[in-house]
């Protein structure tokens, strides 16, 4: 079974500061187990929400599996360089999926009906 690929902050350890896995004693691998094709745990992206480093949250939004959830929570977030990355994000998602969705409108010099 795959197994959450993200680091958990322990809290009241040197280098808060850090970003995830720079500092072997405040962070540690999670190895949750997860549902395949996800690399990261509903509790770690909860932890790196709420983590005190604007930094660390920073590198939350733009993780590739972020949820929607949590974008939306950071979005909100006080710092506005936290609120901003996690907004590019789903700017990001919102384009991607436009560009992947199929288009409903008629190809160019079809006749409508």
């Amino acid at each position: 079974m795959p197994t959450c690929t993200l680091w958990r902050y322990l809290p009241g350890k040197p280098g808060a500061s850090t970003l995830p896995g720079k500092s072997a004693e405040s962070w540690r691998p999670c190895r949750e187990p997860v549902s395949a094709g996800i690399t990261g745990c509903a509790d770690c992206f909860e932890a790196l929400i709420q983590h005190p480093d604007s930094q660390v949250r920073i590198a939350a939004a733009t993780h590739p599996d972020v949820p929607a959830d949590v974008l939306a929570v950071l979005a909100l977030d006080g710092d506005h360089k936290v609120a901003i990355a996690a907004a590019d994000a789903i700017h990001q998602r919102a384009i991607t999926s436009d560009s992947t969705s199929p288009s409903t409108a008629a190809p160019a010099g079809a006749l409508r009906p």
